[in-house]
């Protein structure tokens, strides 16, 4: 306490109380990111698999449709993994965006590929 007294009475007279700054929110928010991207990502994954069976009709598909979003998640935290990116605010964007584009990508292309009808009866050779 000593210390403290002693650097405030050096200080300048436009501060009339210190300013404590820590690192401790920072780790704070980075073990709720570490925690909470991860656990987003599974729930994203139970909703579209909760979504894609109705829709889609076709419980086949819907299991290689959610295979392909858990590979295209996996793949991306291993490429981030790889390069040795931490888990922070940029990555947390990162796979917030790729959960929503694999996740709509997937759903489209396997509710077109049920719905779709067979080209050969409009004219097409296929």
């Amino acid at each position: 306490q000593s210390w403290a007294e002693d650097k405030l009475s050096n200080c300048p007279s436009g501060m009339p109380e210190p300013f404590w700054h820590s690192w401790l929110a920072w780790w704070d928010l980075q073990a709720s990111l570490n925690e909470g991207a991860y656990s987003a990502m599974g729930v994203a994954i139970l909703c579209c698999a909760c979504v894609l069976v109705p829709v889609v009709g076709n419980a086949v598909v819907a299991f290689q449709a959610l295979l392909s979003i858990t590979s295209v998640l996996a793949c991306v935290v291993a490429t981030l993994r790889l390069f040795g990116w931490m888990m922070d605010l940029m990555v947390s964007v990162i796979l917030a965006t790729c959960v929503g584009l694999c996740v709509d990508f997937v759903c489209h292309m396997s509710h077109a590929y049920v719905h779709a009808r067979d080209l050969s009866q409009l004219g097409f050779d296929c």
